[in-house]
């Protein structure tokens, strides 16, 4: 927001007694005409510098005027520039100014014209050449005796250091200017180091200490009339009040200061209004009606243009599209450039305001725009490795808390294997014990089914009758002599379990001992070669059954029973 010094304005603030000749603008006949139009110039400095440019343009390439005239024409066009935040002109009007003989002897309008120089510096990033023109006007005003131009000097220092960061220094101004004005009783300027105070607050990210500082400055405004500054102090008041989260608060302040710029009409500031609406977006999130609000501002002059980019790359920045970054930072960029370019070609020289902050601009952006990525990919980076490591982990003990488990199965197999298997002593071609303990009610069908089981297993001995994937009860009826109930009888009595169950028990076992085998080019068996040989429809089959009946894949078995070869030899 733009400060203007109290030195530029008329607190009496006189009416408009030659406005009609101002809006007019048919010329002048006297030099007193001329005069009187200056003279009341502070009271439209806010509402119409659109007026006094005018006018004092008229003033100044007159060629019957007085140079206190003339001089005073230069120093209002450089504060009718600056308030419609045209710092390049300002600047070069001011030092226009500054280069007159009548401003060289006037000490009093000099250290005027120094303090405004000052703050074109200041909002332009131009600090040290700010704080020598200030330094420069507190010792005119300590020279004069002028204690309300001595405190404005010293607000203005104060507000040099606080852009520099040398934040202790800032505050020994800003207080020492608070005294001085306190002891004037200048209204005005206890608002204006009041405001300075609460942004100095809020540079040290001391946001609850700058509410306060800026609702005193607001105060004073408000007891001064100085409706301008009540706008800008709103704006910046919504900034510190979004920083503690008080979004109400700072909607009402948006609110309040758009009715009084809607009331008086001061247009310059109502690029800050939407600025401070935008900001307000991102706060709740609403990236999309921030950038909304700021990508269809029409702005004129270059630093609010530069602002308008900047607030673009920043939403930018936020919603992390980082196409629209680089867009928006080559825009912003280029403004910046541009700002380095005059209106007048005879004042380039003069005018190379903002051009130095450029290169510093450019390296905050990308360093911004690196540690975002940096961040994000260290996070991202992190998070992978922890995943990784924790599935490494479970699969790592999943696999031994498996390898030991299927170890107890295979070493159970073999017990059984070795203790009391029909299927092994069968496949061997060795005796098999039959279970004579079936009681049946009925001796002859437990006789019968004796035979009958007899004959299976005879059967499944010499014919290997489980090769075949198409043997069921019925086929093994025919080939015993029976029928299909007495094998699924016999099968369940002596067995304990279904016909097929005890068929692929046979195929179990001799895939078993295929599972060791080697064939003619002593190369182990496949698993398809082995699943089909036993007697199984496919290897899926094979793998069911397999892992079904001995609690391990076939693959697995085979693994462990090479360890278990390993170590006896």
């Amino acid at each position: 927001m733009i400060s203007i010094p109290f030195k530029l304005r008329n607190i009496f603030h006189q009416f408009f007694i030659i406005g009609l000749t101002i809006l007019s603008l048919q010329g002048f006949s006297q030099e007193e005409d001329m005069k009187r139009a200056l003279e009341n110039f502070p009271s439209l400095l806010y509402e119409r510098p659109d007026s006094i440019i005018q006018v004092a343009e008229k003033v100044l390439f007159s060629d019957f005027v007085s140079d206190s005239l003339r001089a005073s024409a230069a120093y209002w066009l450089g504060n009718g520039y600056y308030i419609q935040g045209d710092y390049y002109a300002g600047a070069g009007y001011y030092k226009q100014a500054l280069s007159m003989d009548y401003v060289k002897k006037s000490m009093k309008m000099r250290g005027a014209i120094l303090n405004n120089l000052g703050n074109i510096y200041d909002n332009t990033g131009r600090y040290q050449e700010a704080l020598k023109v200030y330094l420069e006007s507190l010792e005119i005003d300590r020279e004069l005796g002028d204690l309300r131009g001595v405190a404005l000097s010293q607000n203005n220092v104060g507000l040099v250091y606080l852009n520099l960061e040398q934040y202790p220094e800032s505050k020994r101004f800003l207080e020492e200017a608070l005294v001085y004005f306190e002891e004037v009783q200048d209204v005005g300027g206890l608002a204006l180091v009041n405001q300075n105070l609460g942004k100095l607050m809020g540079h040290q990210r001391k946001f609850i200490e700058s509410v306060i500082f800026l609702e005193r400055g607001l105060e004073y405004h408000v007891k001064s009339e100085n409706y301008y500054e009540q706008a800008g102090t709103l704006i910046l008041l919504s900034e510190m009040l979004m920083y503690i989260d008080d979004l109400e608060g700072a909607y009402e302040t948006i609110a309040k200061a758009e009715k009084i710029v809607n009331e008086h009409g001061y247009q310059s500031v109502d690029v800050w209004i939407d600025l401070a609406k935008a900001d307000f977006y991102v706060r709740i999130g609403e990236l999309d009606k921030a950038h909304e609000i700021v990508k269809n501002m029409n702005v004129g002059t270059l630093y609010k243009q530069r602002r308008v980019k900047y607030s673009l790359l920043s939403i930018a920045i936020e919603k992390k599209d980082y196409e629209m970054i680089k867009e928006y930072l080559d825009d912003f960029l280029y403004v910046i450039d541009s700002m380095a370019i005059t209106t007048s070609q005879s004042l380039v020289n003069e005018y190379h305001i903002q051009y130095e902050t450029q290169h510093r601009i450019k390296q905050i952006e990308k360093q911004e725009l690196i540690i975002e990525k940096t961040r994000t990919l260290l996070v991202v980076s992190i998070v992978f490795i922890l995943i990784l490591i924790s599935l490494i982990i479970m699969i790592v003990t999943s696999y031994k808390t498996q390898k030991e488990a299927y170890r107890k199965i295979y070493d159970f197999n073999k017990r059984q294997k070795d203790k009391n298997s029909p299927f092994a002593s069968t496949l061997k071609s060795e005796p098999i014990e039959i279970d004579d303990s079936v009681e049946n009610q009925d001796e002859d069908f437990n006789d019968s089914l004796n035979e009958v089981w007899t004959s299976i297993l005879k059967n499944m001995k010499s014919q290997k009758l489980y090769r075949d994937q198409d043997l069921n009860a019925t086929k093994m009826a025919e080939v015993c002599g029976t029928n299909k109930t007495y094998v699924y009888q016999a099968a369940k009595s002596f067995f304990g379990e279904s016909f097929m169950y005890f068929v692929n028990h046979y195929r179990v076992e001799e895939a078993k001992l295929l599972l060791d085998e080697k064939n003619d080019q002593g190369k182990e068996l496949s698993l398809e070669e082995i699943a089909e040989q036993v007697g199984f429809s496919s290897k899926s089959s094979f793998f069911r059954h397999f892992k079904s009946i001995t609690g391990l894949p076939p693959g697995t078995y085979r693994k462990l029973s090479k360890v278990d070869k390993m170590k006896a030899t």
